[in-house]
């Protein structure tokens, strides 16, 4: 019984998911739900990561995520008449075959002491918060944000 009604509150088949950062394998797995993939080419990152510290370090990086909280709830507002919701999922160090090899190097270790749970996110640990997001188990859940990052946002708390 309690499975069944589970499975009614988080099952995403029919629901459609835009996920982003697709190259590094994030959101490709969103079992029941059509999945529409946006990413930038892993021969791309480089450039992208040159940009990003010739623009002077993480602030333009910080601006892009403060916009894209931003952008969620706007979105919500105005497609919600719809009957489009619009949330987002902030996830932090997920291993990825894009950034597996950086994870397992001495930087990678010493990232991974900063993060209170003391371990970098699998693909799997999204699952739950897309469901609740995207399933109808959330159907009254519009502009939100869910954090999943082991608690590193937190850090300086």
């Amino acid at each position: 019984m309690a499975r069944q009604l589970l499975r009614q509150l988080f099952e995403l088949d029919g629901q459609t998911a835009l996920a982003t950062g697709a190259s590094s394998a994030q959101g490709r797995h969103f079992a029941g739900a059509r999945v529409a993939l946006a990413a930038r080419r892993t021969d791309k990152l480089g450039a992208a990561v040159a940009e990003i510290a010739a623009a002077g370090g993480v602030s333009p990086c910080c601006a892009s995520n403060a916009g894209l909280k931003r952008l969620t709830r706007a979105l919500a507002r105005e497609r919600a008449r719809f009957d489009i919701r619009v949330n987002s999922l902030a996830p932090g160090y997920i291993a990825t075959e894009l950034n597996r090899a950086f994870l397992a190097s001495e930087a990678g270790a010493s990232l991974r002491m900063r993060i209170p749970t003391r371990r970098f996110g699998l693909r799997g640990d999204l699952d739950a918060a897309l469901r609740l997001l995207a399933g109808p188990g959330g159907s009254y859940i519009n502009g939100a944000g869910i954090v999943v990052d082991g608690s590193h946002s937190c850090n300086s708390l």
